[in-house]
C-alpha cells in the first residue's frame, strides 16, 4: 500500500509541478525528479524552465487568468508538501530497510531520502543499488551518492559511467562534476568519443562536469558547445556551454554568448546573459536592459544584472519593475530579489493593488515565498505587515549559488 501511495502521489506531484507551478520554482520541479534531471545546472537561474512551463501550460489559459494563475499558486504549496511526504523519515534505518524493497518506487525513494540525510554509512548501500534492474532506481542512486560526497562515493560514481541507460550514464557524469577531481575530466571527455554517448543528456552532463572540475584549462573543450543547434532538446547542451564557460571565466567567448542572449529559447538567453554577468560584461547587459525592445533578452539580462551586477544597479531595476509588459516586471522583480533589494517586497506589495491579474497572482505568490506571510490579494494587510517588518527585515527564502 505504502509503494502504490508512493506512486501516486508521484505522478500526481509532477504534473503539479509542471503544469501549475510558478516559472521561478519548475527546474527545482524537475531537479527533484532524477530521472527528468535536465543536465543544466545553475540553481540561481530562477528563469530557466519558463518556456518549459509556457508551453505546457498554454492548453489551460482559456480557464481565464483568474482561474489559471490562482490554480498554480494553489498546486505549488500541494507540491511542495508532496515532495516533502515522499522524502520519508528521517530515520537511517529505516531508509535502509527500503532499499531492500520489493517495489522500485520505493527503492528509488530510498535512496533519494538517503543523499538528503547525508550519513557516510549511505555510501556502501548506495553504491550496491547501482546494480539495480530497474535504471530510475540505479539514477537516484548516483545522485545520492554525489550528495554524500569523498572518495567512496566518488569511485563508486566513476563506475556508474559505462552504464548500460543513457539516462545513467547522464546522470552519472553529472554526479561525477559534483565528488570528482581534475584527474576525471580526460574520463569524462573521453566518453562523448563514444557513439553511444552522442546523446543530449550525456553531451550536457560531460559539458556541465568538465567545467566544474576543468575550469579555465578547459574552455576550449567547451566553446564548440555553444555552436550546436538549440532545437529539440540540444538547447540543453548550449545552455550548460554557456554556464561553464562563464564560470569558467572565458573572454574569449564573450562574442558568442552576445549572440545567444538573442536565442528563440529562453533558457538559453539566461545562460548566456549569466554568463555574460560572471565576465563583468555588466555594460553589455545594461545596454540590453535600456536599449531593447525583445522581452526575451530584457528578461535574461535582468536576471544576470540581479545576480553579478554592482549595488548602484539596483535602481535600474527597480526602474524596470515600472514596464509596461507585465514579463518585464516579472523578470525585474525576480531581478531585485536576487540582488537582495528589500525593495522588491514593497514593489510586490505595490502590484497587488494594479490592474494586471498575471501581476497581481505573481505578487502575491511571491511575497509568500519571500516573506513567510500570506495575506492573499490583500494589499491593506501587505502594508500593515510591511510597516511593522520592513526594520531589519531577511528574505526566507534561499538563493542558492553555484
Amino acid at each position: 500500500m505504502r509503494a502504490i501511495r508512493i506512486r501516486q502521489v508521484g505522478a500526481f506531484a509532477l504534473v503539479a509541478a509542471v503544469l501549475f507551478a510558478p516559472a521561478a520554482r519548475a527546474e527545482e520541479a524537475v531537479q527533484a525528479l532524477p530521472e527528468v534531471e535536465s543536465g543544466v545546472e545553475d540553481p540561481g537561474d530562477l528563469s530557466a524552465w519558463q518556456e518549459v512551463v509556457n508551453v505546457l501550460t498554454a492548453p489551460f489559459r482559456f480557464l481565464g487568468l483568474v482561474f489559471y494563475y490562482s490554480f498554480k499558486f494553489i498546486f505549488y504549496d500541494v507540491w511542495a508538501a508532496l515532495v516533502e511526504w515522499i522524502a520519508g523519515s528521517s530515520d537511517l534505518g529505516a531508509a535502509l530497510e527500503d532499499l531492500q524493497s520489493p517495489d522500485p518506487a520505493l527503492r528509488r525513494a530510498a535512496a533519494i531520502r538517503l543523499g538528503r540525510l547525508g550519513d557516510p554509512d549511505a555510501v556502501e548501500p548506495l553504491a550496491k543499488l547501482l546494480a539495480d534492474p530497474e535504471p530510475a532506481v540505479r539514477r537516484a542512486a548516483v545522485l545520492a551518492l554525489s550528495e554524500l560526497g569523498g572518495e567512496e562515493a566518488a569511485e563508486a560514481v566513476r563506475s556508474a559511467l559505462a552504464d548500460p541507460d543513457v539516462g545513467m550514464r547522464g546522470a552519472a557524469a553529472l554526479a561525477l562534476g559534483r565528488v570528482g577531481g581534475p584527474s576525471d575530466v580526460p574520463r569524462l571527455k573521453g566518453m562523448l568519443e563514444r557513439e553511444e554517448n552522442r546523446h543530449w543528456y550525456v553531451e550536457s552532463s560531460v559539458v556541465t562536469a568538465v567545467g566544474k572540475l576543468g575550469g579555465p584549462a578547459e574552455v576550449a573543450f567547451l566553446r564548440p558547445f555553444l555552436d550546436r543547434p538549440a532545437e529539440g532538446e540540444g538547447w540543453v547542451v548550449v545552455a550548460s556551454a554557456a554556464y561553464a564557460l562563464g564560470r569558467a571565466g572565458d573572454s574569449g567567448s564573450r562574442n558568442r554568448l552576445v549572440a545567444l542572449v538573442d536565442s528563440d529559447v529562453q533558457a538559453v538567453r539566461s545562460a548566456a546573459a549569466d554568463a555574460l554577468g560572471r565576465l563583468g560584461d555588466l555594460e553589455m547587459l545594461r545596454k540590453i536592459v535600456s536599449e531593447r525592445t525583445e522581452v526575451g533578452p530584457v528578461r535574461a539580462a535582468l536576471g544576470a544584472i540581479g545576480r553579478h551586477g554592482a549595488p548602484a544597479d539596483r535602481e535600474l531595476l527597480l526602474r524596470m519593475s515600472y514596464h509596461p509588459d507585465p514579463q518585464v516586471v516579472d523578470g525585474a522583480l525576480f531581478a531585485l530579489r536576487a540582488a537582495g533589494d528589500r525593495r522588491a517586497v514593497e514593489r510586490a506589495i505595490d502590484l497587488l493593488g494594479g490592474e494586471n491579474s498575471y501581476l497581481r497572482f505573481l505578487a502575491a505568490g511571491l511575497l509568500r515565498r519571500w516573506t513567510g506571510q500570506d495575506f492573499g490579494l490583500a494589499p491593506a494587510r501587505w502594508k500593515e505587515w510591511w510597516e511593522e517588518a520592513k526594520e531589519g527585515f531577511e528574505f526566507a527564502d534561499e538563493m542558492e549559488g553555484d
